[in-house]
């Protein structure tokens, strides 16, 4: 199956909200990212079950799935965004028709729980999207604020060209330092995003194919819960296909319990990828509560872990 590079937008295009996980708790702060995208000249589009909200979802499974599914249909939707992150993308997987997301290609956005939907998209269809802090509630709402180092200004500047550019993406510029766990460079698919969420897709028949993937990992998670995880990526044989890890930002609050005594993420990494030749790059610009550079999943990727680059080697989206 070839990959798909979805169609860049424009000042114009209709841009679909969708809610694969979570409510929309905070409507002041949805209608901030709404209007930041309505300023840059996008039209919008919101999902039948969107703005729904059952316990800790936005709605079932299938219903969120259905306005996935209507926003690939609709001709006039030139690309989707969430709403908002969560914990239960995954019940819309069983419900996606793939083969509407494969013959109406477009660009998709995702991010945290969301990141999950990018990479199943691309396992089932070959359809490149893009993974960035642009969920419309806690992503575009943040921006022009002092919650990110350059209120937004980074995130916007990556997702912008992603979106409507068309060109190449090449080197990333280092918002921060960055640290090389490993030396050597690896090239290959890039594929990932939240750690905990992506784990759930392990076993299933949903699971990307992690062969020659350079894997991007962010998660909020305590050093013990990422001892946990990537011990589990190790056990199921993950860590030995992939031929490049990029960590990004961790925000690391031990447990008083683990407060005195525990290995930093850094030391965590490197003992569970012992044995393996991919290079390592760790504390990369993306993540939760911080600027990120958008990730293509699906699109090929090269890292130099010596020389802390990561360059992107195609388009995120073609003209």
């Amino acid at each position: 199956m070839d990959r798909i590079i979805p169609k860049s937008i424009k000042v114009g295009d209709t841009i679909g909200i969708v809610s694969p996980s979570g409510p929309v708790r905070d409507m002041l702060q949805f209608q901030k990212g709404a209007d930041y995208l309505i300023r840059r000249g996008y039209n919008l589009k919101i999902g039948e079950h969107a703005l729904d909200r059952v316990y800790h979802m936005s709605a079932y499974g299938k219903k969120k799935a259905a306005d996935i599914n209507a926003m690939f249909e609709n001709s006039s939707i030139k690309a989707i965004f969430p709403s908002v992150g969560g914990h239960t993308t995954n019940q819309v997987i069983e419900y996606l028709n793939f083969d509407i997301i494969r013959q109406n290609p477009k660009i998709i956005v995702g991010f945290s729980d969301n990141s999950l939907l990018l990479n199943i998209i691309y396992a089932k269809t070959k359809l490149v999207s893009l993974h960035s802090l642009a969920d419309v509630m806690f992503g575009l709402g943040e921006f022009g604020t002092q919650k990110l180092q350059t209120g937004g200004k980074y995130t916007e500047e990556y997702l912008i060209k992603s979106l409507e550019s068309g060109k190449v993406l090449g080197k990333v510029v280092p918002l921060t330092k960055w640290e090389c766990l490993k030396e050597g460079i690896g090239t290959g698919i890039a594929l990932g995003g939240n750690l905990s969420t992506l784990r759930t897709l392990i076993g299933t028949k949903y699971e990307p194919d992690w062969n020659g993937a350079v894997l991007f990992l962010e998660d909020r998670a305590e050093p013990h819960v990422w001892d946990q995880q990537l011990g589990h990526l190790r056990l199921c044989g993950l860590l030995s296909k992939l031929e490049g890890l990029v960590i990004g930002k961790v925000d690391t609050k031990p447990e008083q319990f683990y407060k005195e005594n525990y290995q930093n993420i850094q030391g965590i990494v490197t003992r569970h990828c012992e044995g393996y030749n991919f290079p390592i790059i760790y504390g990369a610009d993306f993540g939760h509560d911080v600027e990120n550079f958008t990730i293509p999943i699906g699109g090929k990727v090269k890292i130099d872990a010596k020389n802390l680059e990561i360059e992107f080697l195609e388009p995120a989206t073609l003209n």
